[in-house]
């Protein structure tokens, strides 16, 4: 039949199996009818029977799967637990896929990737997803059309789905959230649960831990505060660097809004501009500095548009300056 077996001898039920080659200690031992397998390692594709066109290179590599075709793992306990007809999956490294059961269409580059420690198989299917780096998606079960790119991205991300994560530790600590973006070394680390999000530069939104619907993009915009708000757009570096629970903001400019933790429906777009607010509400600061020093808590409505604008100004309320240094202070 055109097959090749050094170490067990599985020729007594492989009569209709071709085209296969096993080198190692139950390697291959139990195929019946499966053909085009490619097994080296001790225990490498020992339960596969009627599958077909596996690659399974290392001690205890694919180890469980019985009729899944078409998968590739190199390196020891790659797809160790994958059983029943998981397909189409490539996985390289050590422990790549180790304890994933139910998968298909996977790849898996770097060592313990995908599913590795998967403490739930029972949480179902792990489909579709792309995972490299060391520890990237690690502890997937049920996760479906992510991208971990980088050591540790979305290492704790169970079954999240349509995440993107990009640098290393990027939506490191994200377990259920969906439809994220995290691009950036430690962009999103320390996200749970939170959807639609998207986090773009070096600690972008590092320690956010909730809130949805936020962009964030620059080297620390909103990069220190635990952030739990919702609806905010901020743009540059440093930018609502502080904010926790702050909601409906739009903050655009190096530094802008960079002290405010729990404001809302704020506009400040300009560097620094209304840099100094903490609690402030419903403030228009457009220009280099406008409102930079304000800082009065609640409901204020003041509106101040030009460079410096109402710069030194540190309370009052439903002020309006138009121009160049207008009620600088």
């Amino acid at each position: 039949n055109n097959s090749i077996w050094l170490g067990d001898d599985p020729s007594s039920v492989t009569s209709g199996a071709d085209e296969s080659a096993a080198v190692g200690i139950e390697a291959l031992d139990a195929v019946t009818t499966g053909d085009g397998n490619v097994a080296m390692g001790y225990q490498a594709a020992t339960a596969l029977t009627t599958a077909g066109n596996n690659i399974a290179i290392g001690k205890q590599t694919l180890k469980a799967a019985t009729t899944g075709g078409n998968n590739t793992m190199i390196g020891a306990r790659a797809g160790q637990d994958l059983a029943g007809a998981s397909a189409s999956n490539v996985a390289l490294g050590y422990d790549a896929m180790r304890d994933l059961t139910l998968a298909s269409y996977n790849i898996a580059i770097g060592r313990g990737t995908l599913g590795a420690n998967d403490d739930d198989p029972a949480a179902g299917t792990t489909d579709q997803n792309i995972a490299i780096g060391a520890f990237a998606l690690s502890a997937a079960s049920g996760a479906s059309s992510d991208i971990a790119i980088g050591q540790y991205t979305l290492e704790k991300s169970t079954t999240g789905y349509k995440n993107t994560a990009v640098g290393v530790s990027a939506g490191r600590d994200n377990t259920t959230g969906w439809q994220n973006v995290f691009i950036g070394d430690q962009a999103g680390e320390n996200q749970t649960t939170a959807t639609y999000n998207t986090y773009i530069g070096s600690e972008a939104g590092e320690f956010c831990t909730g809130g949805s619907n936020n962009i964030v993009i620059g080297r620390q915009a909103w990069g220190t505060g635990v952030g739990t708000g919702g609806n905010n757009v901020v743009i540059g570096n440093e930018a609502l660097k502080v904010g926790t629970s702050a909601n409906l903001n739009t903050a655009v400019g190096m530094g802008s809004m960079s002290l405010t933790t729990t404001g809302n429906y704020n506009v400040a777009i300009g560097d620094l501009a209304l840099s100094g607010n903490i609690g402030g509400n419903r403030q228009v600061a457009v220009g280099h500095e406008a409102m930079r020093m304000f800082n009065q808590a609640g409901d204020v409505h003041n509106t101040a548009v030009g460079q410096k604008a109402m710069y030194n100004i540190q309370t009052g309320s439903h002020n309006t300056a138009v121009g160049n240094e207008a009620m600088f202070g």
